[in-house]
């Protein structure tokens, strides 16, 4: 990866971007499906996100790792879409099998765990994503997202107290 990221020119070499699709594209993906919960919009802020990571991959400066690098641009992408008045307009109560493949596949306890986290706020739903799903620590989520560590760690305990109460039929732990 890092010949191609080293040669020069105005874009990365198609291999590189194959290469980076090939390591992140299932995780940038869900992300994306899981932020957005719907699976056109998802599609949609994929491309735009592996477009972006196109377009600026020379300017990566290694600041972070290239994972992290490449999930804030896909979460800021999915903010941004979350932000428009057309997100707003669309319904996005479809049942849980059309976001998932697998969701008909998976046993009651894993589609209870993956709709409750789906009815999180997006701040608290995006930490339990890069977290849980996506194994990031937390500094490096604190990196994805442009937020300090200290507000990571909150946000993280306040949406597993979120889920504890969710999956307990509402009752406080």
């Amino acid at each position: 990866m890092k010949e191609a990221l080293a040669e020069s020119g105005a874009r990365p070499a198609a291999p590189a971007m194959e290469e980076i699709i090939d390591s992140y594209g299932r995780e940038i993906w869900y992300l994306c499906l899981m932020y957005l919960k719907d699976r056109h919009l998802a599609e949609d802020a994929f491309q735009i996100a592996l477009t972006r990571v196109w377009e600026k991959l020379d300017t990566f400066q290694g600041k972070s790792t290239l994972k992290t690098w490449i999930m804030q641009i896909a979460a800021n992408t999915c903010r941004n879409m979350l932000r428009t008045g057309w997100y707003r307009l669309l319904k996005k109560t479809g049942p849980e099998e059309m976001l998932f493949d697998q969701a008909a596949k998976d046993d009651t306890e894993k589609r209870e765990v993956r709709q409750a986290v789906l009815q999180l706020p997006v701040k608290y739903r995006e930490i339990i994503l890069l977290y849980y799903f996506q194994g990031f620590k937390i500094h490096e989520i604190a990196s994805a997202l442009g937020i300090r560590e200290g507000t990571v760690s909150t946000r993280l305990k306040r949406a597993r107290a979120l889920l504890a109460q969710e999956l307990k039929g509402g009752v406080e732990a």
